[in-house]
């Protein structure tokens, strides 16, 4: 993403370009990996540790629907698991 700002002196303005960081995490392979990890991971042993660290990488990625998905399945086990103690 590229913000631009516009800088007005006395006399003239100029126009300055900033390129943010950002869009690279929506693209890195190794945040899909670790989310492929974590979700395979959440299957075999579901934990409300697990499920929030995936909503962190759909965050990261930019699928904010997702990540309150497991935002809500990470509250719901934690709910189950303090029932169980």
């Amino acid at each position: 993403m590229i913000v631009v700002a516009e800088l007005i002196q006395p006399g003239h303005s100029e126009i300055a370009t900033i390129r943010l960081h950002g869009r690279e995490a929506a693209t890195d392979p190794a945040l899909r990996l670790e989310l492929q990890e974590l979700s395979e991971a959440a299957r075999a042993n579901p934990s409300a540790d697990l499920y929030v660290r995936i909503a962190e990488c759909h965050r990261k990625l930019r699928n904010y629907s997702e990540a309150v998905r497991c935002l809500r399945r990470a509250e719901k086990i934690g709910f189950d698991e303090d029932d169980g103690e």
